[in-house]
């Protein structure tokens, strides 16, 4: 089952975000009158409170015929706030490898 489906948040979400759904789903669902929801809600909620385990959350979940260089092609096209942790430094690795080898290839013609 998807997590986020469960808490019904974008795969961008923040943790106030995650925060917030789960409070608004245990309001509606509490867990005296109904048990089942409240364990999928919780589960979701589990594997979606922290940065860390929601980003390894979205890899599990995400399309494999994709392959990995395309999903992490559509993450970090996404906002800066929905980057995993140390985005911004495996990005810029990535861009120093690519420009050195693009120069290697001109420096060779």
């Amino acid at each position: 089952m998807d997590p986020f489906a469960v808490l019904n948040l974008p795969v961008e979400c923040t943790d106030k975000q995650v925060r917030e759904a789960y409070q608004r789903l245990l309001r509606k669902f509490p867990p005296e009158t109904h048990p089942r929801q409240f364990q999928a809600i919780n589960a979701a909620y589990i594997a979606l409170r922290e940065e860390r385990t929601r980003w390894q959350t979205f890899f599990q979940h995400a399309d494999p015929a994709s392959g990995p260089l395309t999903v992490l092609e559509s993450l970090y096209q996404a906002p800066e706030r929905a980057q995993p942790p140390g985005a911004s430094a495996f990005r810029q690795l990535l861009l120093a490898c690519c420009n050195e080898v693009s120069q290697n290839k001109s420096a060779k013609k």
